[in-house]
């Protein structure tokens, strides 16, 4: 005897802001496993997940694709998709994966808790893969990048609609509520390797091509505040064309762009860079803020939305 079950896309309802994709991760997890219990046809279960995800994306301009999909029990239960593609309506840049895996978390349901794993990578372009758990409005987030190449796998142009590429490497762990920011705990840990920013035009103005061989970045976050404990890009007596850190800290508020941040920003460019038409211009622009060594500072306080940088002697 068989069962049939009617996929309604107008049944998912819409959630705004970054806790979005947890919501859709979570709904997809759910209907995964109910799916294989009744049986449903794969093409039926393919189409009825992009359908939804796409109900989600297009209003933010984004159209999801993919080759083919299908579920796999193997050493436990998963959906994979092939061939994925996220298409931005407006500039037409594309983010390509290889493959996606999604495996709901079968233990965690014991203390209440929904959720899964995952999976995404592009064949040689790293990967990204991770668990995210949800309770009411509680949410647990652990991802972690391994060689994760920007430019590769157009994440960089897609994201920032820069031409270039760059290496992550590291992890976030992230746990609290979608109601109260406040009390998000966790830690941001990357690090940055071949940062290459093609020469192009961003905003009308001629950016040239720049190099910066490495960085890092360290965020801890509790106690209602973000911390950047490092945060470093290039080094002063490399061959970087720039080279900066920033440090202080975001007092973290309800809505995180009314966050109040107290943060110094330094930074140089190198001789060579500085030969550049647009950077010799910039350089002279930033007079204000520069120190007599060559480098310079900067400070932001209170509201990252309205902040203006401030000279920071």
């Amino acid at each position: 005897m068989s069962s049939e079950v009617t996929l309604d896309q107008n049944e998912v309802p819409t959630r705004g802001g970054v806790f979005q994709w947890i919501f859709l991760g979570l709904l997809f997890l759910s209907m995964l496993v109910l799916f294989t219990l009744v049986k449903v046809p794969q093409p039926k279960i393919h189409a009825w997940i992009l359908g939804t995800i796409n109900q989600q994306m297009i209003p933010m301009g984004i159209q999801v694709s993919a080759d083919e999909g299908h579920i796999a029990l193997g050493l436990g239960l998963k959906y994979e998709m092939t061939g994925v593609r996220l298409t931005k309506s407006v500039t037409q840049k594309t983010l390509k994966l290889s493959r996606l895996e999604v495996a709901p978390s079968i233990l965690p349901l014991l203390q209440g808790k929904l959720g899964g794993n995952f999976r995404l990578e592009d064949e040689g372009s790293g990967s990204l893969s991770g668990v995210v758990l949800a309770k009411g409005d509680e949410f647990d987030i652990n991802l972690a990048l391994d060689n994760l190449d920007l430019g590769k796998m157009g994440i960089l142009p897609f994201a920032a609609d820069l031409e270039g590429t760059a290496n992550l490497n590291g992890g976030v762990e992230l746990t609290g509520t979608t109601a109260q920011i406040v009390a998000m705990t966790g830690k941001i840990d990357l690090t940055i390797k071949k940062l290459v920013i093609d020469a192009q035009k961003v905003m009308g103005f001629e950016v040239p091509r720049t190099s910066v061989g490495e960085g890092v970045i360290s965020i801890a976050v509790g106690g209602g505040n973000a911390t950047f404990t490092t945060f470093r890009l290039g080094k002063p007596s490399g061959t970087d064309d720039l080279n900066g850190t920033m440090s202080g800290t975001i007092k973290l508020l309800r809505q995180l762009e009314n966050s109040e941040g107290t943060l110094k920003l330094k930074f140089a460019f190198s001789d060579r860079y500085k030969q550049e038409k647009t950077i010799s211009l910039l350089d002279s622009l930033l007079g204000q803020y520069k120190h007599p060594d060559g480098t310079f500072g900067m400070k932001f306080l209170g509201p990252l939305s309205q902040s203006q940088p401030l000279p920071d002697p």
